[in-house]
């Protein structure tokens, strides 16, 4: 696939996020601090492919709500995206975003941990706004112990 960029005059990856794709970071990082689970639904795609942390796959936001944001969201505190760290890739009406993020996760016994993870995510144009048509957060590699 080519995105018909001229590489000598214009950076594909770019080292600022878009300030679109910056204000969705920051809502949907409200929506899981908050556990809103219904204004999350609306940063989404109702036709989202998604993978989790939990879930493997997600097809379609009541998969991925189901699947991942109820099961993970109730046990997760002070979720934040490191927008610092986070890079964009602008092609047409898509962003593509890359991530870190981290947040406190507690177990069964009610003890907690600290979770690290990045996110990949696909951002498209729907009229003024930008909505999620694929995620992918995962758990930060851990080395062999």
């Amino acid at each position: 696939m080519t995105l018909g960029l001229d590489r000598q005059n214009e950076r594909l990856l770019t080292p600022k996020l878009d300030g679109k794709a910056r204000r969705w970071l920051l809502a949907m990082q409200r929506c899981v601090r908050d556990r809103d689970y219904e204004a999350a639904r609306d940063l989404f795609s109702a036709e989202v492919f998604s993978f989790g942390t939990l879930a493997p796959t997600a097809d379609g936001i009541e998969h991925l709500e189901g699947d991942q944001w109820r099961e993970i969201w109730s046990r997760t505190t002070g979720f934040t995206f490191e927008l610092d760290r986070a890079r964009s890739i602008s092609a047409g009406d898509c962003v593509c975003v890359a991530t870190p993020w981290r947040s406190l996760g507690s177990g069964s016994d009610g003890e907690t941990f600290e979770r690290r993870g990045r996110a990949t995510l696909v951002l498209a144009r729907s009229g003024d706004r930008l909505v999620a048509v694929h995620s992918h957060f995962s758990m930060w590699p851990v080395a062999d112990r």
